[in-house]
């Protein structure tokens, strides 16, 4: 709701997608499953909501939501132009992230506040849940169709994407095939 009041101070309808908390059936709900459907189910209604003009969409989302903003955009036509700030552009470089930070958060410590990483704490349950359910070889295929990176061709709006070095959830490195520093242990 946060993101959406700037967008309601300027005279847009928005439709802020509530995805389900933990404990669902799909381990990343705004990834796959229920919280990719429900989104497509929002565009949908709000398409048909009288007081809509159908043919402007703008999609807007952060991180996973920016992520979903992607998807979103390639699977929904037309769409005038989508913001992604800091998304998941690549589920295997991400949740190998996760993985390779283990170490450095104290994984895994029941007490989230204990870790000195609590933020990505609290999200690297993400990558061993989608890992029961997609397999854990981040080389397969599957992860690069989950990801953006696999439909950048179907997205037909002008796209804004704002990334930051800072990100400790979303890493910028994801993003360039330059400048990668190697692992400093």
């Amino acid at each position: 709701a946060g993101g959406a009041a700037g967008w309601c101070k300027r005279g847009w309808a928005v439709a802020t997608a509530h995805y389900k908390e933990g404990g669902g059936k799909y381990p990343i709900d705004v990834s796959v499953g229920d919280g990719y459907n429900l989104a497509h189910a929002l565009i949908q209604w709000v398409r048909r909501l009288p007081f809509i003009d159908r043919t402007r969409l703008h999609i807007d989302g952060g991180s996973q939501g920016g992520y979903m903003a992607l998807a979103m955009s390639a699977d929904s036509f037309p769409v005038t132009s989508t913001t992604a700030d800091a998304p998941v552009v690549n589920w295997a470089y991400n949740l190998n992230y996760f993985e390779m930070n283990k170490p450095a958060m104290k994984w895994p410590q029941k007490d989230i506040k204990s870790s000195p990483l609590p933020i990505l704490h609290a999200v690297t349950q993400l990558g061993d849940w989608a890992g029961e359910v997609f397999g854990k070889d981040l080389s397969a295929e599957t992860w690069y169709r989950l990801s953006p990176i696999s439909y950048l061709g179907r997205i037909a709006s002008p796209v804004m994407i704002v990334c930051a070095t800072g990100d400790m959830l979303v890493p910028m490195e994801q993003m360039t095939r330059t400048h990668l520093p190697s692992y400093d242990k």
